[in-house]
């Protein structure tokens, strides 16, 4: 839910500023076909809905997060301070992500000591000896070949 956020706001500072990644209107070359054969073609600004710009930000807000930069001209002072804030969330993510990585692959694993061969009877560990070894084994301390 924060990365929607974060494109949003992006864009809601953005929009309609010169030279932002969300203009009003965009060239588009358009060809005009007349009878015969005949064709025309001209370049007409065709206007970009909000809802393009606002799917356009959520994606870019994303992508950044994914690619650990954001890689979007932002021209307006909001902008360029919400862009911090993406920056910031991004390095809080990629430390958080990294400590708890570090923390599992260092942790011991938790093994239970044994001492002696009285301890691992009393623990009920399996032995694998031969007959006359294990029948010693079993008498001298008090193991239950079952």
């Amino acid at each position: 839910i924060i990365l929607p956020l974060l494109g949003m706001i992006m864009f809601f500072h953005e929009d309609g500023a010169p030279g932002s990644a969300y203009p009003k209107n965009e060239p588009v070359l358009v060809e005009r076909k007349f009878g015969r054969g005949r064709t025309t073609t001209e370049v007409v600004n065709r206007p970009i809905s909000k809802v393009e710009h606002v799917v356009n930000s959520i994606y870019m807000a994303t992508l950044s997060f994914f690619q650990g930069s954001y890689e979007q001209s932002v021209v307006s002072v909001g902008g360029k301070i919400h862009l911090l804030a993406i920056a910031s969330f991004i390095m809080l993510i990629l430390a958080v992500y990294t400590a708890n990585l570090a923390a599992i692959l260092t942790q011991d694993a938790n093994k239970t000591s044994i001492d002696s061969i009285e301890m691992a009877a009393k623990q009920g560990m399996n032995f694998c000896a031969e007959r006359k070894i294990a029948q010693i084994a079993m008498e001298s301390y008090g193991i239950d070949p079952r």
